[in-house]
């Protein structure tokens, strides 16, 4: 790699592999950080193949180093003891057009309260705390038409795996990160780790020789990101 004397390329295991853009055509807004890994979804339909459909799953329900030795259609790429999926962030760095904020609520609803039932005891329901707190929290959420993300990978199974979903992001019950259409196609380089001199995804600030040039934030290097303990100092696009 132009900016690393550390860099070793894992070779292609298996034919098939090639360098890939991956697109998703969006209908709506999308609750997610400015990131957006892709090599996150794509190993939650990994693990829905491996484990079968789920209604529900826990965060931390699974350690994370267990999925190094599951099968995954994108390349790893190793270094020492360190390694990621060899997948971009969102693309380009910042990939939507608008963003904004909206509210999640939960609130009781006090002219039902003679219908609960507290054991046949004399009881008040309160809305400032416990089971029946009233919320009003924001979230934020980010409007694109569409983003990109580069990797090497096996286009087939990954066109397979994300067939079946239908919404990226946070809030998917409420509507929000409904794709409309994804699109796998060949590319003409590997834009996975580099794009134009500059990082595509977060990579270990330790191991790229000139860091002090790019941005750089404590942030995942694999899936699952929101459950990853090694956070660590990485430069970002």
């Amino acid at each position: 790699m132009p900016h690393s004397t550390k860099w070793f390329d894992i070779p292609y295991m298996r034919s098939g592999i090639a360098p890939l853009r991956i697109t998703a055509n969006f209908a709506t807004g999308v609750v997610c950080d400015e990131y957006l890994p892709l090599d996150g979804i794509i190993r939650y339909q990994v693990q829905r193949d491996r484990l079968g459909h789920r209604d529900f799953s826990l965060p931390g329900g699974e350690d994370p180093s267990n999925m190094e030795h599951q099968a995954m259609p994108i390349i790893r790429r190793r270094i020492s003891a360190e390694w990621y999926f060899m997948c971009s962030f969102a693309q380009p760095a910042k990939w939507w057009a608008a963003e904004g904020v909206d509210h999640w609520v939960k609130r009781f609803d006090t002219n039902l309260a003679d219908l609960v039932d507290f054991d046949n005891k004399r009881g008040v329901v309160v809305i400032e705390k416990g089971q029946y707190k009233a919320y009003h929290n924001p979230y934020s959420y980010r409007v694109a038409e569409k983003c990109h993300w580069f990797c090497m990978g096996d286009g087939d199974e990954i066109k397979r795996l994300l067939s079946t979903v239908t919404h990226v992001g946070k809030k998917q019950s409420y509507g929000w990160g409904r794709v409309s259409r994804w699109e796998v196609e060949q590319w003409h380089e590997n834009c996975s780790e580099w794009i134009g001199g500059k990082p595509a995804r977060a990579i270990p600030a330790y191991l790229v020789d000139n860091a002090h040039e790019f941005n750089q934030r404590h942030y995942g290097v694999r899936p699952p990101y929101y459950g990853f303990k090694q956070n660590t100092r990485c430069v970002v696009p």
